[in-house]
């Protein structure tokens, strides 16, 4: 990734970017770009800095990538129904009623005498048992 695309990859993972510091030159003259920003975890909201740093600015070779930890990545409302069915089946046998509910698109098929749901959520297939 180029700066501009890991710059909107960080503003797509943290709730807010509170203020952005001055431009650093390291070693080697690559530049690093660090900012104060406002996450959400499972506790809440938390301010954390996190820093890009930018190899051949403006050539053609140019890459940036985070300088040691990067943003928590947000999870979608798919993400989070994922989460929540894995968890589901954490509880016990879970057998789907009614999918239509969650307001994803979904097939409902028969394999074998067993009928299944299966929605594709956050680009992985989810497939649950039915009845």
């Amino acid at each position: 990734m180029n700066k501009a695309e890991r710059i909107a990859d960080l503003n797509s993972r943290v709730v807010k970017v509170i203020n952005t510091f001055p431009v650093s030159t390291l070693n080697g003259g690559d530049k690093e770009y660090s900012f104060n920003t406002r996450i959400s975890t499972e506790q809440g909201f938390r301010e954390e800095n996190y820093s890009i740093v930018v190899i051949d600015e403006g050539l053609i070779t140019e890459v940036a990538d985070y300088n040691g930890k990067a943003p928590p990545v947000l999870t979608s409302r798919e993400g989070m129904l994922k989460q929540r069915l894995e968890y589901l089946k954490t509880l016990g046998a879970f057998t789907m009623l009614d999918m239509s509910q969650l307001g994803v698109q979904f097939a409902k098929f028969r394999l074998d005498t067993a009928i299944k749901y299966a929605a594709d959520l956050d680009g992985e297939w989810v497939i649950v048992e039915g009845e």
